[in-house]
């Protein structure tokens, strides 16, 4: 199969997984919907077993994450990516029992902090801590939106919480771009150019309704996506990249508890 065909499978499944689970289809329309992921990955899987196994995560994603997300909707549950975990778990038990599938995951990886390393995640925290900053005081975005998202506690749990949610966001979110994503481009096109650029722009779009958000919250995360790409790259592993990530969240979790929490008296 060429490339482009392949791109093509990798794209619709992509599109799939990640558009589903905020749409308002009715079930029926949701499972129709999901099982259109699964003639792509079959020819992915005849094709290039290397893009198979990242784009199996987002099948399994696109098949059973809409359902998560109902369910903790109703139980008025808002932790935004928990949907995203019995995907991610499905998909470890899979690569668990699959000894081949485990020969095209490369992600798996503590990666290695050398000094450029070091530096450069270093300078990524200090430029991306300022730029998230000046996006929520200068640019005036409302952040009120963002309130549905702070769970009423007693402050002291309030703030542990504000420690815990940056840790599994980070990870949630980089599960999908810098190890799953990056893989996936990664069994497409030998350049590393090209593989940081589309798993940055893909990471960026699906951002839109985070934090940053809108327009200019897109292209903050498309630059600071390309930046933790060159991690991931030269660290040749996934904690240095995650340790940036963190930071920035844990970042956005202080801007939240300035300009919202202690305003808004969160706690009980």
């Amino acid at each position: 199969m060429k490339k482009g065909i392949e791109f093509s499978c990798f794209l619709i499944i992509l599109a799939i997984s990640f558009a589903l689970p905020y749409g308002n289809l009715h079930i029926p329309l949701r499972i129709l919907t999901a099982l259109l992921t699964v003639f792509p990955a079959v020819l992915l899987y005849r094709s290039n077993i290397a893009l198979f196994v990242p784009g199996l995560f987002f099948v399994i994603n696109a098949l059973v994450s809409p359902s998560v997300l109902i369910y903790l909707q109703s139980r008025d549950i808002h932790v935004p990516q928990l949907f995203l975990l019995p995907a991610i778990v499905l998909y470890l038990l899979v690569l668990a029992r699959v000894k081949h599938f485990r020969k095209y995951v490369h992600w798996i990886q503590k990666g290695n902090f050398t000094r450029p390393v070091i530096i450069f995640t270093i300078g990524l925290v200090c430029l991306s801590s300022i730029a998230l900053i000046v996006w929520a005081v200068w640019i005036k975005e409302d952040l009120s939106r963002y309130a549905a998202f702070i769970p009423i506690l007693p402050l002291p749990m309030l703030l542990l919480y504000g420690l815990a949610f940056p840790l599994f966001n980070s990870f949630f979110e980089e599960f999908i771009s810098r190890a799953v994503l990056y893989d996936g481009f990664s069994a497409i096109w030998q350049s590393k150019t090209a593989v940081i650029i589309m798993q940055a722009s893909v990471f960026a779009l699906w951002h839109y309704p985070g934090f940053p958000g809108g327009a200019a919250g897109v292209i903050m995360v498309f630059c600071w996506s390309i930046m933790l790409g060159v991690i991931r790259l030269k660290a040749r592993g996934m904690l240095p990249v995650l340790a940036a990530h963190y930071m920035a969240d844990l970042t956005i979790a202080l801007i939240l508890f300035f300009m919202i929490i202690l305003p808004g008296g969160f706690w009980i």
